[in-house]
């Protein structure tokens, strides 16, 4: 056997549906290059096997030579796309070319025979699809067919070598055709045989013939179809012995009526001398359609055994009939391209066409590029685990591959007045993915409850999706009625698809699909967003109901460490906690705005700046809430002057602060600055507003999305690598809070470094700026970082954070804050 090169292996996409030939020149560096290796150790096997056959004919005579039933049936074996077809042409092409090639050292890893040896010859038929065969068709006849035609046709073109006995040849070729066309139609007419007064004609009788006759008159016909199958364009000719005919069928197995009987006839008719078999079939489906046949044989012939009984010898039978004609050693497996064995996964590289130059890509990094270049469609790279969105099969990912080549790339829209026709056609990329990847490729390995919910859920309105994937995994987890469940909560949503898919393995199939779907349908509603400006409320009204609710959910309890104030018996969750506000005030310990000094001046913009990014951590900061900043005047004893208190004030709705809600509050700023600054405009503070910040940050980079999470994969695997990384401790010291805050940003940033460095190094893809940068430049961000890196005064609370922290304790401690989701 062939030692495997440490050659990557390029396999060139871009072909029409079909059979993809390869030359034998590209054998070395083809996916396929062990497989052909191995057919060849197969072959030269048969060789070998015939050759001691003839040794034995010159002692034995021709009668021993008969009753020898060879091994000759070489199949590649594979499910459906694995390229089992174009292995198995590709190599008849080889054994038809094989007489030009014998000298040739590049070919040393798949010869079936030695330098030394005989010249050998292989005449290949053109293949059948054993598929399409119709129920009245026979497979040694369409095999007579063949052969008759392609003899015609290089009789017809004087391409074969014409000696002065080329004549006789030639009628002695015909009367073995006849001879086992007859054959054929007396076995199947046999009602001739008994007179009307019940005496037997023996004529008829005489002509009858046996299926062991025709299959000698078989190997009498390929005898001399070989023999006068010699091209006058080489030189030097084979011995008849050395020369063989190539049977070729594909996709027996595919024919669950006819199947089992085209076994019947190759064992029956073509396991002869010098007759090479080769077929391209599922082994697991051919042996269904063997079992099946058993199964009918026995039900109809013994009808008083039992069912069980005949079943199961059934099922034993036909595994060892398929066996007995391919044994282990005649199979050449066709794995998946995902778990090819004998070569490393990341070797195989994929180039679109026969021009793009380079190393190619993976299976993973082909597909995510085009995804990212089609759809605007960023998934996490970064695991060693294969990716759900690559397909299995070469077939799959040359179909998925040209259908993605031949769509437009999305950025050709960027920043042009889009008219119908160019919607329609940026829509179309979407269409597709739903079309061909959720709604054929994903959905294959999906249980008939999972397909029933994604039949639906196209149907299912906005504002109700969310819950809709709740329902159902708390229904698979028996977690109906729990505290976990929130209406439409988005991070809850998140959440119960992650413990739906540790559950069970089997469940990956329906939480792939769902983040696919997610990820496509935000990915959508984001461009069209974008581009289709005349319908933008439409799409922020689809956007709003689908982002209801929290980014993170309880993964944002668990991703922050506790805190245990001096009057509590039970720590706090830091990272997310319900405040209920019966008085409307959830920032109260005051901030004092004063208007005297520069100093002053200082002061007073750090306190709005804290207030109004505060309000950003606030789940859905835009919904409900008409006034956020309570600007109020006040009395101090200690000062004098112009004075006012500024509180973040929430008008007694129920709000949930979350670190990561400023993930999906940044996207809608405009909306939240529009009611802060209403108020900060009636007092006359307008000057503070730090709506600026956030629209030079959209200017510089053209978004308002600070984490890509329009990648619901990236999300989900973002808060379990800092659930991971998580700070177990109990803090009871405010100031130290700003430790696991700070670890939270940089578990952020280098995610987003990871995933940027993939795309351009791996996949690429050229970017104006990456997720990272886009990411510190937020103002939110910024903010944080600047919070947890202030130093704090003993008089003085430096920290908007901390404070909120504070309020919420001491709520907690009256009883006030409502703990039940966490």
């Amino acid at each position: 056997m062939r030692k495997m090169t440490e050659d990557k292996k390029i396999v060139k996409l871009g072909y029409a549906y079909g059979v993809r030939y390869e030359a034998v020149d590209s054998f070395e560096n083809s996916v396929f290059s062990e497989e052909y290796s191995k057919a060849s150790f197969a072959v030269r096997e048969i060789v070998e096997r015939n050759h001691q056959l003839n040794e034995d004919y010159k002692k034995s005579g021709t009668e021993y030579r008969n009753r020898q039933q060879i091994c000759n049936v070489l199949a590649f074996v594979g499910r459906r796309g694995s390229g089992k077809t174009s292995a198995m042409l590709s190599y008849l092409e080889y054994l038809k070319d094989y007489y030009k090639l014998i000298s040739r050292a590049e070919i040393d890893e798949y010869r079936v025979t030695d330098k030394d040896d005989e010249k050998v010859m292989f005449t290949g038929l053109e293949y059948i699809d054993a598929a399409l065969l119709e129920q009245d068709e026979d497979l040694l006849e369409l095999v007579l067919v063949k052969m008759l035609k392609k003899f015609m046709e290089l009789d017809q073109e004087a391409a074969l070598e014409r000696r002065n006995d080329y004549d006789y040849k030639k009628r002695e070729l015909y009367r073995c055709f006849n001879n086992v066309y007859a054959g054929l139609k007396n076995l199947n007419n046999k009602s001739d045989i008994f007179r009307q007064d019940g005496g037997i004609s023996l004529d008829p009788l005489k002509k009858l013939s046996f299926s062991q006759n025709i299959k000698e008159a078989f190997q009498k016909l390929v005898s001399q179809y070989l023999d006068i199958m010699q091209y006058s364009e080489i030189m030097d000719q084979t011995y008849p012995q050395n020369r063989y005919l190539v049977i070729t069928i594909d996709d027996m197995d595919m024919n669950a009526s006819k199947g089992f009987d085209m076994l019947e006839k190759i064992q029956r008719y073509f396991m002869i001398p010098n007759v090479i078999v080769l077929l391209a079939i599922d082994y697991e489906q051919m042996e269904r359609v063997c079992q099946k046949h058993f199964v009918n044989e026995y039900s109809i012939k013994c009808p008083s055994e039992d069912a069980e009984e005949i079943y199961q010898r059934s099922m034993r039978l036909g595994t060892e009939y398929l066996e007995k004609i391919i044994p282990l050693g005649k199979k050449v497996f066709m794995p998946g391209i995902k778990n090819r064995t004998g070569i490393i996964y990341d070797e195989i590289k994929y180039a679109y066409n026969e021009d793009e130059q380079g190393e190619g890509f993976t299976g993973k990094d082909l597909i995510l590029r085009n995804m990212y270049n089609k759809l605007g469609l960023c998934v996490d790279p970064i695991s060693e685990e294969i990716h759900y969105l690559e397909p299995s099969t070469l077939r799959m990912i040359n179909a998925i591959t040209k259908d993605l080549h031949d769509l437009p790339d999305i950025l050709q829209f960027e920043g042009k007045d889009l008219d119908d026709n160019k919607r329609r056609e940026l829509r179309g990329n979407y269409t597709w993915f739903w079309n061909e990847i959720l709604n054929k490729y994903l959905q294959k390995p999906l249980n008939k409850q999972e397909k029933h919910l994604i039949e639906r859920i196209g149907e299912i309105s906005f504002k109700d999706k969310n819950q809709y994937v709740i329902d159902f995994c708390s229904s698979q987890l028996h977690l109906l009625g729990n505290s976990l469940v929130r209406y439409g909560d988005f991070g809850c949503m998140l959440y119960m698809l992650h413990l739906y898919e540790k559950e069970s393995r089997e469940n990956r199939g329906f939480t792939n699909w769902i983040k696919a779907y997610y990820s496509m349908l935000l990915s959508r509603l984001f461009v069209l967003q974008k581009y289709e400006k005349d319908k933008s409320e439409r799409w922020n009204k689809y956007i709003d109901y689908i982002l209801h609710g929290e980014v993170l959910g309880p993964w944002e309890s668990e991703i922050f460490p506790k805190f245990m104030s001096e009057n509590m018996g039970v720590p706090l969750d830091i990272g997310r906690f319900e405040l209920k506000c019966g008085s409307g005030y959830v920032f109260t310990n005051d901030y004092i705005i004063e208007n005297q000094t520069e100093d002053n001046e200082k002061d007073n913009k750090k306190y709005f700046r804290d207030i109004q990014m505060l309000i950003f951590m606030f789940c859905n900061a835009d919904e409900d809430t008409e006034q956020y900043i309570n600007i109020l005047p006040t009395e101090s004893a200690n000062t004098t002057g112009s004075k006012q208190s500024i509180k973040i004030q929430l008008f007694n709705c129920d709000k949930s602060f979350s670190v990561s809600s400023f993930f999906f509050n940044c996207i809608k700023y405009d909306r939240i600055f529009a009611k802060i600054e209403k108020e900060l405009k009636e007092k006359d503070y307008l000057k503070y507003s730090v709506r600026k910040e956030f629209d030079d940050w959209k200017d510089k980079y053209n978004t308002t999305m600070a984490f890509p999470f329009n990648n619901i994969e990236l999300l989900m695997n973002l808060a379990q690598d800092l659930e991971i990384k998580r700070d177990t401790s109990i803090y009871g010291d405010e100031e130290k809070i700003k430790v696991p805050i700070k670890s939270y940003l940089n578990v952020i940033e280098k995610k987003l470094q990871d995933v940027d460095e993939y795309y351009k190094n791996n996949l690429k893809v050229e970017k104006k700026c990456g997720y990272t940068e886009i990411f510190r430049e937020c103002p939110v961000v910024d903010w944080l970082k600047n919070v947890v890196e202030r130093d704090s005064a003993p008089d003085q609370d430096s920290s908007a954070l901390i404070s909120v922290y504070k309020v919420a304790i001491s709520q907690n401690e009256m009883g006030e804050v409502d703990t039940s989701f966490q």
